[in-house]
């Protein structure tokens, strides 16, 4: 398969693999370094009374990671999701397991998503400083994704990638949304974005660690109008905002108090040589789709 788009820009590599310096120091009992005797003890019961339950009561074909996918690491992630409420976590990943069973994120047909890679509307390609990948999204490409399922799977499926890409010790992802150009009219269908953030939310907690708000603009006061409903607290404080070096000063977006605010560098967050030169970083990386699935779907 070939994908192309319709201006083509110099190739590049992008960037899958955390350098050294960004991957963490992961003591010997990693996760269970930081629980005290009580959420032990909820883990415990968690995975050797109510984990075999949850298996014995779902149906389908089991997928060839399911086992690898509910580790005490991800385990961990669900009962710190639910504040370390067992029935609510055991109801929470009784629901997750059955709709990867169901929907096989992992075995997604790629020939399906080829249009929507080459849109370039989302990619992955960097580490924040602490070690998590970037997924660079850019709305003004959102209205060429014509199948909104087809649109939704793609971000899942970088999803997935993302979490392969993790180093040992990281479990979340950093989201980079570039606003430049975005518009009413250019931008992802709200039925899209609240499609992705619902499933987001609900099959993949903690996954998301800041999603950063670069250049904003008054289209992101309507977004965030559409989007803030289906956000839980913790979520809206994870959004930052950045203007770009020149636009210093100038902020078109008014921060809600409920999120993290204003912030006056990305380089707060990601290293230079980790960010692409449209973000003021030093990484010359330029998105050619063919050499980008190409490395993508090897990851």
């Amino acid at each position: 398969m070939v994908l192309s788009v319709a201006n083509p820009v110099k190739s590049g590599e992008p960037r899958f693999v955390a350098p050294t310096h960004l991957k963490p120091s992961v003591p010997a009992d990693y996760p269970l370094q930081s629980l005290d005797h009580d959420q032990l003890q909820t883990l415990s019961l968690f995975k050797g009374t109510h984990l075999p339950q949850i298996k014995a009561s779902l149906t389908g074909v089991p997928l060839g990671n399911e086992d690898e996918w509910v580790n005490d690491e991800i385990l961990v992630m669900f009962l710190k999701a639910t504040k370390w409420d067992l029935a609510a976590s055991v109801t929470r990943l009784t629901t997750t397991m059955q709709w990867r069973r169901d929907f096989r994120p992992t075995e997604l047909d790629t020939t399906s998503m080829d249009p929507n890679c080459a849109i370039g509307s989302q990619i992955l390609h960097g580490f924040d400083r602490m070690g998590r990948p970037i997924m660079c999204s850019y709305p003004r490409l959102g209205s060429k994704h014509k199948d909104g399922d087809a649109s939704v799977k793609y971000s899942l499926y970088l999803i997935e990638k993302a979490i392969k890409m993790m180093p040992k010790g990281v479990t979340q992802i950093l989201v980079l949304t570039d606003f430049t150009g975005s518009t009413l009219f250019n931008g992802f269908p709200p039925s899209v974005s609240i499609k992705f953030m619902n499933l987001l939310a609900t099959h993949y907690p903690e996954r998301l660690g800041k999603m950063i708000n670069y250049k904003p603009s008054w289209y992101l006061s309507f977004l965030f109008s559409v989007l803030g409903p289906f956000m839980d607290p913790d979520t809206k404080k994870k959004l930052v905002f950045i203007s770009g070096k020149e636009a210093a000063g100038k902020k078109e977006y008014s921060a809600s108090p409920e999120t993290g605010g204003w912030f006056s560098s990305l380089q707060e967050f990601v290293d230079a040589d980790q960010l692409m030169e449209d973000f003021g970083g030093d990484s010359n990386y330029d998105f050619v789709p063919q050499a980008y699935w190409d490395a993508l779907v090897k990851v």
